[in-house]
Order: structure tokens, then sequence, then C-alpha cells
């Protein structure tokens, strides 16, 4: 197993292409060791298992903030010169959003694409907060028919 051990921390990580540690942001040797261990270490694993949950919860927040700003897109009562420029921003998110997390080593997509995803994400949360904001709106316009409206405290 390849492993590089970080001089500041003492932590080990197996990504052999980030420049930094994952736990403290130190410099991390060019080199890898090769490291006999007998098992993984506990904080390696859930840092993995960490990182792909939030990268799934990355992915489907900006999936939500891609199809709204796509809905604005296609929306015939909006200017089309707002409605192009948002479609040509949308469309170069999403492209650099997705070579971002298929690992493609390109600096422009590494720089761009992450930060573009996670303002998808950030309108794809809007999205979702403001749906089950109706939601819970609902439940309660519901609860004070049911009662027969509201109690009076005199």
């Amino acid at each position: 197993m390849k492993l590089r051990r970080c001089p500041s921390c003492r932590g080990y990580t197996e990504e052999l292409d980030h420049p930094r540690c994952f736990a403290c942001g130190a410099e991390l040797p060019r080199e890898a060791a090769d490291v006999h261990v007998k098992f993984k270490p506990r904080a390696l694993a859930s840092g993995k298992k960490d990182k792909k949950v939030s990268n799934g919860l990355l992915v489907t927040f900006g999936v939500f903030g891609g199809l709204g700003a796509l809905s604005i897109v296609t929306r015939p009562d909006i200017p089309a010169l707002p409605r192009i420029a948002l479609g040509l921003l949308l469309l170069v998110a999403a492209v650099l959003g997705v070579l971002s997390m298929a690992g493609v080593k390109n600096p422009t997509a590494a720089a761009i694409g992450r930060p573009m995803l996670k303002l998808f994400a950030f309108f794809g949360v809007i999205i979702v907060g403001g749906f089950m904001l109706v939601v819970g709106l609902c439940i309660l316009l519901f609860l004070v028919c049911a009662i027969g409206g509201t109690p009076s405290f005199r």
C-alpha cells in the first residue's frame, strides 16, 4: 500500500494526487512511501466514507440546482439575452462539474468545476428548502383546519 505521511500532523493519506493533507492542510512530500500496515487506519477509512457521502450530497443538490436553472432558461417570458447567458453558464458549469467529479487532471476543471458544482448545490438546497417550507406550511394549514380554526386564549 502506498501512503504519504504528513510532516505536520503525522497522519497518513492514500490520495497520491493531492498536494495537501486532508486533515491539517500541510504540504505533503511528493514521493509516496511504501508503508506496511496490518490494517488501514480507521480515520482514513472514515474520511473516505465521509468524502463519498458528501460528494453524493453535493451532486444531488447540484442536480436540483441545475434543474432549477434549466427551468429558468426554458421559460419563454424571460428575454432572450439573459436566458442565453444563463444557459451558457449552466452548460459550462455542468461540464466542469462533471469533469471535476470524474477526476480529470485538468487545472481548469479542478479550479472552476468544483466551485461551480457547489454553487449549483447551494441553489439546490434553496429549492429543496423552499419545497420543504411549503410542505410544512401545508401541514400546519391542515392541522389548523382540522381543529376548527385558531384557538382563543381568553
